[in-house]
C-alpha cells in the first residue's frame, strides 16, 4: 500500500479466464481509469488474472502492497469459477454471510423475467461479513466494498453494463469523498496530422523551463498531448497559454472524443437537413454520423438542405495505386449564405486514409455550423 498520503494510489484487478485468453477485452478498467484521471487520481497498476483462486489471491496480495484502494471486477456470478468473493473474504479474515434480502431480490428479478432460479444463484447473496453492499440495477451480482487492512477494496461484477453504472453512481463518489482526487487536473490537446516526435521536440523547451512532464498518445489521425497541472498555482495560466500557442496549428479539440462523434452529438442536439455528395469516402463519412435520429437528416439533391457537403479526392486510394504516398482531399461546405472550402493532404495508410478524411471533414463542419 502506498504511504504517500498526498497522492493516494488506486489500482485495478480484473479477474476472468476469458480476459486472459483474449476472448473479451478488459474495457472496464480502461473506462474507469479514464474517468478517474479527470479528477487527478493517482492510478497505479492494472492487473489481470484468471479465475483460479490461488492466482487471484497472489494478485490481490501484490496489489494490496502497492495501493490505497483496489477495484476488483469479475468473479461475482453464480457459477463454480466465480470465486472472487471467497478469496476476498479469506484475505480480509471475514466469513461469507448470507443476505436474505439480496437473495429475495435475485429470485424476484429472475422470476419477473420468467427465468428459472437455480440454487447456484444463491452464492450471489453471500458477502464478507463487514462488507457494504453495492446494489446492481442491471443484474443479479451486487457489488460490495470493505477494508483489507488499510486498503479500501471494491468488488464489482464483470459485465460492463452492470459494472460501469455501479462505478459511476456509487464507487466514484465514495472515492472522491475518501480524497482519491488531487489538486491536479488533466489538460488535453488533441492534434490532427501532427507527428508525435515533432510535437515532443517542439514542447521540450517549455517542459524544461517549467519542469513539466508531458504525456503523448499517437492514435492516427490524432496525437494527444496531456499535462497534469494544479489550476491554483501561480503560473498555471501562463503555462497553458504558452502550450496552446505552440500547438495551435495542429489543435482540433480538448475533448477525449473523436471529431466524428462530436459532430454526431452536435447533430442530435441541433437537427439539420443535410445534402451529402461524398466522392472521397464513398459513404463512410455518412456511416460515421448515422444514428436512428440522424438517418432522417440526409436528403436528396433536389431538396433544399440546411447544410450541403461536397467531399472529393482520394482517387488513388480507390484506384489502389500503391505507389502513391500522399493524396489530396477537398471539402466544400455550403451553410446558409456561407460557402467554405478546405483542402488537406492525406497519407496513403490503407483504411486509416478514410479515417483521416472522416475526422478532417467532421472538424471543419463543426467549425462552420
Amino acid at each position: 500500500m502506498s504511504t504517500n498520503k498526498a497522492a493516494k494510489r488506486l489500482g485495478f484487478l480484473a479477474t476472468g479466464s476469458e480476459i486472459i485468453t483474449g476472448e473479451i477485452a478488459n474495457t472496464n478498467s480502461q473506462i474507469m481509469a479514464e474517468q478517474l484521471q479527470d479528477y487527478g487520481t493517482h492510478i497505479g497498476e492494472h492487473l489481470v488474472c484468471d479465475d483460479t483462486p490461488a492466482n487471484i489471491e497472489d494478485s490481490l496480495k501484490f496489489m494490496l502492497e502497492r495501493h490505497d484502494a483496489i477495484i476488483i471486477t469479475g468473479g461475482l456470478g453464480p457459477t463454480s469459477d466465480d470465486c472472487t468473493r471467497d478469496v476476498v473474504a479469506k484475505m480480509s479474515g471475514q466469513k461469507l454471510v448470507f443476505n436474505k434480502e439480496i437473495w429475495e431480490n435475485i429470485t424476484e428479478r429472475l422470476s419477473k423475467r420468467h427465468l428459472a432460479v437455480p440454487e447456484n444463484n444463491k452464492q450471489q447473496a453471500y458477502f464478507p461479513a463487514k462488507a457494504n453492499i453495492i446494489s446492481n440495477a442491471n443484474g443479479t451480482a451486487c457489488g460490495s466494498h470493505l477494508y483489507i487492512g488499510k486498503t479500501l477494496v471494491f468488488l464489482l461484477p464483470g459485465p460492463p453494463r452492470e459494472c460501469l453504472p455501479m462505478f459511476k453512481e456509487y464507487v466514484l463518489p465514495l472515492l472522491l469523498k475518501e480524497k482519491f482526487a488531487s489538486n491536479q487536473r488533466l489538460f488535453r490537446w488533441r492534434l490532427l496530422n501532427a507527428p508525435e516526435s515533432t510535437i515532443a521536440e517542439m514542447l521540450e523547451p517549455t517542459a524544461q523551463k517549467h519542469k513539466l512532464s508531458f504525456g503523448y498518445r499517437a492514435h492516427y489521425p490524432f496525437t494527444d498531448v496531456k499535462l497534469f497541472l494544479d489550476p491554483h498555482t501561480k503560473f498555471h495560466t501562463k503555462i497553458l497559454l504558452e502550450v496552446e500557442a505552440l500547438l495551435r496549428p495542429y489543435f482540433v479539440t480538448h475533448l477525449n472524443q473523436e471529431l466524428s462523434a462530436q459532430l454526431q452529438d452536435h447533430l442530435a442536439l441541433r437537427p439539420l437537413t443535410i445534402y451529402l455528395d461524398d466522392q472521397a469516402t464513398k459513404g463512410a463519412f455518412k456511416q460515421a454520423l448515422l444514428t436512428p435520429k440522424t438517418a432522417d437528416y440526409f436528403v436528396g439533391k433536389n431538396v433544399k438542405a440546411d447544410l450541403e457537403i461536397y467531399l472529393t479526392g482520394l482517387d488513388d486510394y480507390w484506384a489502389n495505386k500503391t505507389d502513391s504516398t500522399v493524396l489530396d482531399l477537398k471539402l466544400e461546405l455550403r451553410y446558409g449564405k456561407k460557402t467554405e472550402k478546405f483542402e488537406s493532404t492525406v497519407l496513403m495508410r490503407g483504411k486509416e486514409t478514410i479515417k483521416y478524411a472522416i475526422e478532417f471533414a467532421a472538424w471543419k463542419i463543426l467549425g462552420v455550423i
